[in-house]
């Protein structure tokens, strides 16, 4: 039976993934901030690990995935489904620096861990849900798509690094339009529904892709992104 953990697992995309691959028959551990919800997911199959974090929680990731690790006898697939923005018209700086910390710093460490962890195993794969915001900046977003941004290039970086390690390590890096989840707030266009990109994101990580869109629309949206002038932001 194939193992995979799913970080934010609790709701939304995470909690889409969740029920994707407890359907295909696969052992799955949930690391999510609220404890009540996970003990609802454990509740109802047998094959579901549990444990609560907060990934800015720093002090206490390495520890919490290392009992994950041991009490599921090894993990084949990480999903970095974490993350956290709101939109900042006051230029809160508490809000700035929330999203950094867990968008940046929990990140990165989490990303670092497992990398170390599939290094050891000789192979892994290694998924992280980022956003077609993190292509450019954006009106009150500067944290969030700043944050994406910083994700985009890491997971790039690590692909490169493992090609040149030659080593059997999958990097798959989901950089997402708008999706119906809470943090949506009911906004944007040609919004996806969770079901259909949790099942698209479970297929297309079997299919070994590099760079996950929701669909093609936005993967041509993610070019625009790029030439756009700033004046049409």
């Amino acid at each position: 039976m194939k193992k995979v953990l799913i970080i934010g697992g609790t709701s939304g995309i995470g909690r889409g993934l969740v029920d994707v691959y407890l359907k295909n028959g696969y052992k799955v551990g949930i690391v999510g901030r609220r404890t009540e919800l996970l003990n609802q997911i454990k509740s109802i199959n047998q094959n579901v690990f549990i444990e609560t974090l907060d990934v800015s929680n720093t002090s206490k990731s390495i520890d919490v995935y290392n009992s994950l690790i041991s009490n599921m006898n090894g993990i084949d697939i990480i999903i970095n489904c974490s993350g956290w923005g709101e939109i900042n018209k006051e230029f809160n700086n508490d809000i700035d620096l929330k999203t950094i910390q867990t968008n940046v710093i929990g990140f990165t460490q989490t990303m670092n861990f497992f990398i170390d962890y599939f290094l050891n195993k000789n192979k892994g794969v290694l998924v992280n849900i980022s956003s077609i915001g993190g292509m450019r900046g954006g009106g009150f977003v500067g944290s969030y798509n700043s944050t994406k941004s910083y994700q985009i290039k890491f997971l790039e970086s690590l692909s490169i690094s493992i090609r040149k390690l030659k080593k059997d390590i999958q990097i798959t890096d989901v950089r997402l339009g708008f999706v119906d989840t809470d943090m949506l707030k009911g906004k944007g266009f040609w919004v996806s529904s969770v079901n259909d990109i949790s099942n698209k994101i479970f297929k297309d990580v079997n299919n070994k892709k590099s760079v996950v869109y929701n669909d093609l629309r936005w993967f041509i949206i993610s070019k625009l992104l790029r030439i756009l002038p700033k004046s049409m932001l």
